[in-house]
């Protein structure tokens, strides 16, 4: 079937087989729409098949897919063991030609490289019972795995609490040299209602180190937590 452009829907006896460039142009229209789903595709393909759309059409088609996502991951790592590019850390040193390509002669700049870190509270996931002995694991050196985060769990300072709110040093955001009325009572509400989001969510976020082109360095799933530290 490959060697026709074709990949099947199941490995043996495949009764559906979807066209490789059928499979590419999703994959496209995912990275850019990522809120384009399989069923939505799976009826634009119906549609113009002038056939009736049917959930195990869907299913097949997400199979295949997903057969076809593992095509480009194995292929891409083999490109990069076979290039010398297979290294932890040799996409974060070769990300950003303008942060770290450097001429003959170039004056070095201090600091050498900028970058920042932020988190974004949008991308949560609820906590499912179904989930709990699923053991699949996204395969990228753009993600830090749990283990390497849970690492640092410890070391964050805590916050001293003091009741002379005079001493306190306000937020520089702010513009205040002391912590204002309004400030403070915006922290003491987004705390408590943070209690219940990790007791509902698994995934609060992500949070995302780039360059200051743009260029992603490291992402970090927010397991039940917030930006803990920066």
């Amino acid at each position: 079937l490959l060697f026709h452009g074709l990949l099947g829907a199941s490995p043996l006896e495949p009764e559906l087989a979807i066209p490789i460039p059928t499979l590419e142009l999703y994959r496209r229209c995912r990275l850019r729409c990522p809120q384009f789903s399989v069923q939505q595709w799976m009826k634009v393909l119906c549609d113009l098949a002038n056939i009736n759309y049917t959930s195990t059409l869907r299913e097949q088609f997400s199979d295949a897919f997903d057969a076809y996502l593992n095509i480009l991951r194995h292929v891409d790592k083999t490109l990069k063991m076979a290039l010398g590019r297979d290294g932890p850390t040799w996409r974060i040193l070769h990300s950003c030609p303008p942060c770290q390509y450097k001429l003959e002669g170039e004056a070095p700049l201090n600091p050498s490289i900028m970058g920042a870190l932020d988190g974004n509270n949008s991308l949560k996931r609820f906590v499912r019972a179904d989930r709990q002995s699923d053991t699949l694991t996204f395969n990228s050196d753009y993600f830090l795995s749990r283990e390497t985060v849970d690492q640092f769990a410890h070391e964050v300072k805590r916050k001293v609490k003091t009741s002379d709110k005079e001493s306190v040093k306000g937020d520089p955001t702010d513009g205040h040299s002391s912590v204002a009325t309004c400030s403070d009572r915006w922290r003491a509400a987004m705390a408590n209602t943070l209690k219940g989001m990790y007791n509902a969510f698994e995934e609060t976020g992500v949070f995302v180190s780039v360059c200051r082109h743009g260029f992603i360095w490291t992402i970090v799933d927010m397991i039940r937590s917030g930006e803990l530290c920066v």
